[in-house]
């Protein structure tokens, strides 16, 4: 059985995937000239970049109630576990659950 931290390495993974994606989209105009809302935590080097592409950025606090709200399940049939995830700023939550014997 895997152990608890790799579902949140996997988690981790696709948020990286994500924001990579996201990024590549407006860096390469699919998403062009519009309005960019993002944390400060966001470097600025970056915040320059899609500034100079034409973007209008619009910073927000650190961990903004304005950003995030993610949730993910993700069911292993290998192994018969569930794991979940839920951004902290909304209001999900993953729930841990007895197996069904």
């Amino acid at each position: 059985m895997e152990s608890p931290g790799g579902a949140r390495e996997r988690l981790q993974i696709m948020g990286k995937i994500l924001r990579q994606i996201i990024f590549t989209c407006l860096s390469i105009g699919l998403i062009a000239g519009c309005d960019v809302m993002m944390e400060n935590r966001i470097g600025q080097n970056v915040r320059n970049e899609l500034t100079g592409m034409g973007h209008k950025i619009e910073v927000k606090g650190t961990f903004s109630s304005d950003m995030g709200g993610g949730q993910a399940v993700l069911q292993d049939f290998a192994v018969g576990v569930n794991y979940g995830a839920s951004d902290p700023r909304k209001d999900g939550q993953a729930v841990a659950e007895m197996p069904v014997e």
